[in-house]
């Protein structure tokens, strides 16, 4: 894991530990649009973590944007599952 690191939406220093909380926060504010309820029940800060990690994500806007489009590609995927099933 790399040094603590400042970002620029959040002036204190942030561990990728923290952004995972961040990312977990987001999810939950927005759980009710696009896909981010999969990341709330379908992944753990663990995962979020690892992920963050795996990609080399250190700010928070890196992060938010990265997980949105994993969200986005689980919110095509079931509005096509719905629109098969109606």
């Amino acid at each position: 894991m790399r040094p603590m690191e400042t970002t620029m939406t959040n002036l204190r220093p942030t561990t990728r530990m923290d952004l995972a909380r961040m990312v977990m926060d987001h999810a939950e504010a927005g759980y009710e649009r696009g896909g981010w309820d999969m990341i709330v029940e379908c992944m753990t800060l663990e995962e979020i973590h690892a992920e963050l990690v795996e990609e080399r994500i250190d700010t928070k806007d890196e992060a938010i944007a990265w997980f949105a489009r994993i969200a986005g590609t689980y919110d095509e995927q079931r509005r096509a599952v719905c629109n098969e099933i109606f």
